[in-house]
């Protein structure tokens, strides 16, 4: 029996296997017409995704569900978790929660133009860039579009008021021990 009620429940549960792998789970259902009808598009949907190739499974994980995978997986105890976690997630926000087979060069270069309209600078780019190459590569997804830009080789460090009277008062002693 694939559809039944448990004890003096008004829900209906499935209970069925689908090439050695097993369902059994709620319906959610209170009819039993419709709880055949939930168990028989949850048997095809089970049936669809037995057919399919380990890599195509991945391929069909949601970007939101991929992020906390990843985050389990390598972020969690990281130096810079909750940035690179939050970065992941600003970039479904942009993006949408779409099948990480749909990650695209044109939603790609989407990710980056949006992030220059916020006046992003291209290390933040890269940072989010990033973020998602590492999500595609732990789920053993083709990383190859993903190009970062390219970024200022260092820091411009400006003096404070105080440092710089320091720098000028330095500069003045040195010049007055140089005249004979």
């Amino acid at each position: 029996m694939t559809v039944y009620r448990r004890g003096k429940g008004k829900t209906f549960y499935m209970n069925f296997t689908v090439n050695g792998q097993r369902v059994c789970k709620s319906t959610g259902a209170t009819s039993k017409r419709s709880a055949h009808a939930i168990e028989a598009a949850e048997r095809q949907k089970v049936l669809k995704q037995s057919k399919l190739t380990p890599q195509e499974q991945r391929s069909q994980i949601r970007l939101l569900d991929a992020i906390d995978q990843v985050y389990e997986a390598r972020y969690k105890y990281g130096k810079d978790s909750q940035r690179s976690y939050r970065r992941a997630i600003n970039l479904a926000a942009i993006i949408g929660n779409i099948p990480l087979s749909e990650i695209t060069e044109s939603k790609i270069s989407h990710i980056t133009k949006s992030l220059e309209l916020r006046g992003s600078l291209p290390a933040t780019i890269n940072r989010y860039l990033a973020a998602l190459k590492t999500i595609l590569r732990h789920h053993k997804q083709p990383v190859d579009c993903i190009k970062l830009r390219k970024e200022p080789r260092g820091r411009i460090r400006t003096l404070g008021r105080e440092e710089e009277l320091k720098v000028l008062t330095l500069l003045r002693s040195e010049q007055g021990d140089r005249r004979y």
